[in-house]
Parts: C-alpha cells; structure tokens; sequence
C-alpha cells in the first residue's frame, strides 16, 4: 500500500505516526522503491509484522472493549476513525475505569458490557 493511500485510508493518522522508516529499520515493513518516474514506493508487511499481527489484532479488540461512546463496530474497517486509544492506554495502565471482569469468551462489546 503507498503512503498516500494509508493517509486517505486512515485520515485521522498523523504524518509522523505514518513514518514507516522506523518500521522498516525494525523489520516490521517492507519498502518496496519502483524505479519509474513519477517514484513509487509501496509497503508491505515483512515476515516479523505478519507474526505480530495478532498481537495488534488482540490490542484493537481489547480497545474497543474499553472505547466508550463508540459509534461503530469494532470490526469494522472504520473502527479507529472514532476509537480513543489513549483512554484505553490510560485504563490499562492505571486499573481505573469499567473495564469488563472478564474477556474471556467475549466476542463482542455487547457482550464485553454484560460482563462488566
């Protein structure tokens, strides 16, 4: 995916969080450099980004068990357009909030709710 696209994709991302170079560096993304005029560039996940995938997967579930006030599925692709991450960092860090007793064998945030 260019860069371009992943801004027009996920607006509400900053340039800087968008800085693949670091990534790159970490072996999480491949940059892929087209020698063509105008230059292209494309991303993609290297080996060690898809074996963390689950581990982000389970992060954006565990937030949207957290994200109030949400006002979209939690999987869907608009999720983080209206997810509060840092409300959900603070939560996990601190212990304060209601957060569900349990997430085991909670699919989905109504259930997640029932819990808590």
């Amino acid at each position: 995916m260019r860069f371009g696209a992943l801004r027009r994709a996920i607006p509400e991302v900053t340039r800087c969080m968008l800085a693949l170079r670091e990534l790159e560096a970490d072996g999480l993304v491949f940059r892929d450099v087209r020698q063509v005029v105008p230059p292209h560039v494309e991303y993609s996940l290297a080996r060690l980004g898809e074996e963390v995938r689950p581990v982000l997967n389970s992060l954006q579930a565990l937030a949207c068990l957290f994200q109030g006030g949400y006002r979209t599925k939690c999987n869907s692709p608009g999720f983080w357009r209206h997810a509060q991450p840092v409300s959900a960092w603070r939560l996990l860090r601190t212990g304060r909030g209601n957060a569900p007793r349990s997430l085991h064998g909670t699919s989905n945030v109504s259930e997640a709710q029932k819990l808590s």
